[in-house]
């Protein structure tokens, strides 16, 4: 396991917002649309107090950083070709790879200041060299290294719509139902949770329906509560 923690000069929900959608990877994430492409992405979606996508298949033919280090035990035909990309309400961040999973915790400290306490998890049988290492370190850290620069670029981009957003100048625009669905989901739970006298009061979302259209359409590999959402 590896973890550290930094400061970020914007709202917390700024920056689960920006990892609920996608369509900023071309411009702002370069080298991940390599592997998490834009045009592989697909719903994720069960019932539950979170808001999910899915990137099928992980490519690895222009870089395999996520793909170098020995998959988990267990996983099936889905998982094993999958990145999961889950934002547990209300600020946990979740990129579960088979191989690894890359977490966030959003800790507000002040109205435009937010905590990342990021950790990366590895799968039993694998260590991060730290200790009683039984891998190689040096294996481990293109990918360590991938998030942090990923994640950089992240803040680069909701630093600069927190102060875009504290002067003012642009209106809040329509959500785009393609590539912001989650985001209405997380919107409608925060709005839940500001309005209703209790968390015990709070509406769960429902999973996909059949008919539903999301993102890239139907994924050719779907996950299982996708195929139980479906009746599959």
């Amino acid at each position: 396991m590896h973890q550290e923690s930094l400061d970020v000069q914007a709202n917390w929900k700024l920056i689960t917002e920006n990892f609920q959608e996608y369509y900023h990877l071309t411009w702002v994430h370069p080298e991940l649309a390599k592997v998490s492409r834009v045009a592989d992405h697909y719903r994720y979606q069960g019932r539950g107090m979170y808001c999910g996508q899915t990137t099928t298949p992980v490519s690895g033919d222009e870089r395999d950083d996520w793909l170098a280090l020995p998959e988990a035990q267990g996983l099936d035909a889905s998982d094993l070709v999958s990145g999961r990309f889950v934002a547990i309400f209300p600020n946990v961040i979740l990129s579960v790879l088979p191989n690894h999973v890359w977490m966030m915790r959003l800790d507000p400290l002040a109205p435009g200041i937010t905590r990342e306490t990021c950790t990366m998890l590895l799968p039993d049988g694998v260590r991060d060299g730290d200790g009683d290492a039984d891998a190689d370190a040096d294996a481990i850290a293109p990918t360590r290294r991938f998030w942090v620069d990923v994640n950089n670029e992240d803040i680069d981009i909701v630093q600069r719509g927190q102060r875009g957003l504290a002067r003012g100048g642009v209106p809040a625009g329509p959500l785009a139902p393609r590539f912001e669905e989650p985001l209405h989901r997380f919107h409608n739970m925060l709005a839940d949770c500001m309005t209703n006298d209790g968390l015990g009061a709070l509406r769960v979302p429902t999973g996909d329906q059949p008919g539903d259209t999301w993102g890239a359409g139907d994924n050719p590999t779907p996950a299982a509560i996708d195929r139980v959402a479906k009746g599959a």
